[in-house]
């Protein structure tokens, strides 16, 4: 005989999977939900009938992202001794706040000025750099808090490679690159922050995503149960075959809703 436990919250499934996370006070749970459904809202609207130019789509998905993730992620999920601010759990933090506004800001710069920098394509201003710096800054903290800084530190030691290959050993020793070639590239075209993954998360990954967390809140797990007992409960082995597929569904709802681009 299978017992089906009751399912936990979201809350406690993400603190399961990927370690603690914030907990919000009342007013903080609005400002988070409103996030999250107008980014729900603003995907649908993209798969419906609003029409924008692919950039911009990423942009925009990038932003609500960041705004997000450092809403819902403190900076230190586990801290051994007390960092003030950086290890805050009971609430948003002011910094995290600033992270949040200022990653989703720079994150939309592209949109902001759209037509400038296009025109002046290879050939970044001062506003530019300042810009790309403080985003991909930003972008490495947020991989940090979500899935540790082993990606951060790799992402770094390659910076540091491309700015640093005229003084390498032979072997490794190239031309190099300037801060603003690095930043026209990874920052100002589509070829860096805002290339075919984030494009893939924008336009498709995203609503798996809901669509797997819909459904799970709607009692898919438990349908999916229920079919797999009804059909196979019945044979020889019958529950030992129920469990097998009752296994496959879950982790099939698991990775659509946990699978995103970094």
């Amino acid at each position: 005989m299978i017992f089906i436990k009751d399912q936990k919250s979201a809350e406690e499934t993400l603190k399961a999977e990927v370690g603690d996370v914030r907990s919000l006070q009342r007013h903080e749970h609005y400002i988070v939900a409103t996030i999250a459904i107008s980014w729900a809202l603003f995907q649908l609207a993209l798969a419906g009938f609003l029409v924008l130019d692919s950039t911009k789509v990423r942009a925009i998905h990038l932003a609500f992202g960041m705004a997000l993730l450092f809403l819902l992620n403190p900076c230190i999920k586990n801290p051994k001794i007390n960092l003030g601010f950086l290890s805050v759990k009971d609430r948003i933090s002011v910094i995290d706040y600033v992270f949040a506004v200022v990653g989703a800001l720079s994150a939309l710069y592209l949109i902001f000025d759209y037509e400038g920098i296009a025109m002046r394509a290879g050939v970044p201003i001062t506003r530019d750099l300042v810009a790309g710096i403080v985003l991909v800054i930003l972008l490495l903290e947020a991989a940090r808090r979500v899935i540790g800084p082993a990606l951060s530190v790799i992402a770094i030691l390659f910076t540091l490679y491309a700015f640093l290959g005229p003084h390498m050993p032979d072997i490794l020793a190239f031309k190099g690159v300037s801060l603003r070639k690095y930043l026209s590239n990874i920052f100002l075209s589509t070829e860096g922050i805002y290339g075919i993954p984030l494009g893939v998360s924008a336009s498709i990954v995203y609503l798996f995503v809901l669509l797997g967390a819909l459904l799970e809140k709607a009692g898919a797990g438990r349908f999916f149960t229920n079919l797999a007992l009804s059909i196979l409960g019945k044979y020889k082995g019958g529950p030992a075959k129920s469990a097998v597929v009752i296994f496959m569904q879950k982790m099939r709802m698991r990775s659509d809703q946990s699978e995103s681009p970094a």
